[in-house]
């Protein structure tokens, strides 16, 4: 048997190419991994008045939400009703936050649902493509190799 050892590096203390290499595995292979969860959270939110989420897309650079908004009816929904629907939402995770807040502080001041449900989806789909972009950036990637516990050949390859 022959025994060989290597050194073994963090990310951040890979240089140039072995970085750019680095980087290049976790682009071909790490996807942003919180996605279901923000898709989830606005089914959950826009489902509170059975108006469905039909079709999304989304990157760093956008992320659009198609519902069936315009075939509901908000007619007959009290303000002490919709509060309670809102405080019936079970924030589980944190872009769910944002779907409430947006939607009390658009509410509050004109009184739309309709309107309130639209600006809580476009901080929400703000949100979204800010934390893809910020996936994508060198302090994530280092996060993200440091807490699974990757290392590299002092050239970038992963060991």
């Amino acid at each position: 048997m022959k025994q060989i050892t290597i050194n073994a590096y963090t990310f951040n203390e890979l240089e140039g190419k072995a970085q750019d290499k680095a980087r290049n595995y976790y682009y071909e292979n790490i996807n942003y991994f919180w996605d279901d969860e923000h898709l989830e959270g606005v089914k959950r939110f826009l489902e509170l008045f059975n108006i469905r989420l039909v079709n999304w897309a989304y990157d760093e650079y956008h992320a659009d939400f198609e519902t069936d908004i315009n075939d509901c009816k908000f007619q007959g929904l009290s303000k002490k009703r919709v509060n309670a629907l809102i405080k019936s939402f079970n924030v589980s995770y944190c872009a769910d936050e944002t779907l409430v807040i947006a939607f009390n502080e658009s509410y509050s001041e004109h009184g739309s649902i309709k309107l309130a449900i639209e600006y809580a989806l476009e901080q929400s789909g703000i949100d979204l493509k800010n934390n893809i972009a910020y996936h994508y950036t060198d302090e994530s990637m280092a996060d993200f190799f440091e807490g699974n516990e990757y290392f590299f050949t002092q050239d970038g390859k992963v060991i």
